[in-house]
């Protein structure tokens, strides 16, 4: 419609124009005429590139709608799929090709080869206890792995113990090197400790480890240690600090003795 609108609009300008030359100077007529059709032809390339813009959104419209119309076909074709998978509605015309190196097949194969080979096995044995051979051969086979058994488990716990009774002295030799005290057990829950500045063998502690808790046991280098039990164990109930003031008692009275000397 605009463009037939535009159509008629200059024709009636050149008709105009035709006129005022009949009526008008040549060369006026001309000068006027010129601006009139730069106008119109810009006209009509804002007429062009509206059109060509409106025809660009259109096939864009269009291809969205073909897309998606397609996307939507697509998605009922697949919800068909599943729904005759489920149903199981197949092509009966469809032929259903069977490879000659099946896995299937081979795995089969192979089970029935080994079912064969069991069952020939079973035989031989049930043979063998007939004749009265089996029983032998089983109970001199049972015994030599049995003794092998034997055998391979003391040569274990023999390593094991020979492993912790070395674990055991290097602890005990670590723990008397760093804190000074010599550690035995005398029996269970009872516990031997000798310092390192002991002057006599004579001078060593008891304790007894229970689920209540540690409890020194009397014995008679002990009853030499009044104040020092009175003060860490009655008092304080400290078991680590009895044991570091006694040691430091010892490894005062030795130095001080070594210097006398």
């Amino acid at each position: 419609m605009i463009l037939v609108t535009r159509e008629r609009d200059s024709y009636r300008q050149q008709l105009d124009w035709y006129e005022k030359e009949l009526t008008m100077d040549g060369n006026n007529a001309m000068a006027e005429r010129i601006p009139a059709l730069e106008r119109a032809i810009d006209g009509y390339r804002e007429l062009v590139s509206k059109l060509e813009a409106d025809l660009q959104a259109a096939e864009d419209v269009a291809q969205r709608n073909e897309c998606n119309r397609l996307r939507e076909e697509i998605e009922q074709l697949k919800g068909e799929l599943e729904h005759r998978s489920l149903k199981g509605d197949f092509n009966s015309n469809a032929r259903v090709l069977h490879y000659t190196m099946n896995p299937a097949a081979i795995a089969e194969k192979q089970a029935e080869e080994k079912q064969a080979a069991l069952l020939q096995e079973l035989e031989e044995l049930r043979g063998k206890v007939t004749t009265g051979n089996f029983g032998t051969t089983t109970s001199s086979l049972h015994a030599q792995e049995i003794a092998e058994l034997k055998q391979t488990h003391e040569i274990k716990i023999a390593r094991l113990k020979e492993a912790f009774k070395a674990s055991s002295q290097e602890y005990r030799q670590a723990c008397y090197q760093f804190f000074g005290w010599r550690v035995d057990r005398s029996k269970e829950g009872c516990y031997k400790l000798m310092s390192q500045y002991a002057e006599s063998p004579e001078d060593f502690l008891s304790f007894h480890v229970g689920e209540e808790g540690v409890d020194l046991l009397q014995t008679p280098y002990s009853t030499n240690l009044n104040s020092l039990i009175e003060q860490y164990l009655q008092k304080q109930h400290s078991v680590p600090m009895f044991l570091n003031a006694l040691q430091s008692d010892l490894f005062n009275h030795q130095t001080v003795t070594n210097i006398v000397t």
